[in-house]
C-alpha cells in the first residue's frame, strides 16, 4: 500500500523505529464529511520543520 511505503520511507530517513516514530494530524472545521470520510492533513513529526529531509519541500507552495 502506498501510505505504508511512505511511512516506512520516512522512518528510514529519520532513523526511527516503530516505537519512536510519530505523526501528527491537523483538522479543519469538520472532522468528517457527509459521506463519513476522515478530513485531515497528516505528516511525520520531524524535529525541525524548517529543515525538512532531502527530497521534501519546506512548504506546500514549493510542490
Amino acid at each position: 500500500m502506498a501510505l505504508e511505503r511512505e511511512i516506512v520511507s520516512d522512518m528510514k530517513v529519520m532513523q526511527k523505529t516503530d516505537e519512536s516514530f510519530q505523526m501528527f494530524m491537523v483538522f479543519g472545521y469538520e472532522i468528517m464529511d457527509i459521506y463519513g470520510r476522515f478530513l485531515c492533513f497528516i505528516n511525520r513529526n520531524q524535529p525541525n520543520r524548517n529543515k525538512p529531509a532531502p527530497g521534501r519541500s519546506a512548504t506546500t507552495s514549493d510542490c
